[in-house]
């Protein structure tokens, strides 16, 4: 494999606020004021995605000798950067009316990269039915949020040794 050399962008409702991905975690808020960062009211925070450049991005990792780039799709806030028909589902094509993800795709295709897409399957403080999850990942978080628990991740079986 030669694809050593790549980009990484972490892009996402988090990127308005310019706090990092783990923002609303680490600053205690909670997602109803969250996911405020996509609507004009909450001013120079808000994710409007007007420095996102695909196609800048590409040349600039092609011109370094870069293989492939890696785009995070969607965090553990939630907010998806590609359309979804989930019918509960909080999107850049929803608030921007633009699905970011496929801008990335076809700027890194022109560009000669591979596509790398990143897509979390735990949105931290949300109810399992207002994910976008397949039915296994579902069934798990489900069972956790009856049972009150409150962590970070997936819940996992302790391997035999």
């Amino acid at each position: 494999m030669d694809a050593k050399f790549g980009m990484f962008l972490h892009w996402g409702l988090y990127s308005g606020a310019e706090n990092g991905e783990w923002y609303m975690n680490w600053a205690g808020i909670p997602i109803n004021e969250y996911r405020k960062f996509a609507y004009p009211e909450s001013g120079d925070k808000q994710f409007t995605a007007d420095r996102f450049n695909a196609s800048e991005w590409a040349q600039i990792a092609k011109d370094a000798g870069m293989k492939y780039m890696n785009l995070t799709a969607m965090h553990h806030d939630g907010f998806a950067l590609f359309e979804s028909s989930y019918p509960k589902a909080f999107t850049a094509k929803q608030t921007l009316g633009r699905d970011l993800v496929k801008e990335y795709a076809e700027a890194c295709r022109k560009a000669g990269l591979k596509v790398g897409i990143y897509k979390t399957t735990y949105q931290l403080a949300l109810p399992p039915d207002t994910m976008i999850l397949t039915e296994l990942e579902k069934r798990l978080l489900q069972r956790q949020y009856k049972m009150g628990l409150q962590s970070r991740h997936l819940p996992t079986r302790k391997m035999r040794g």
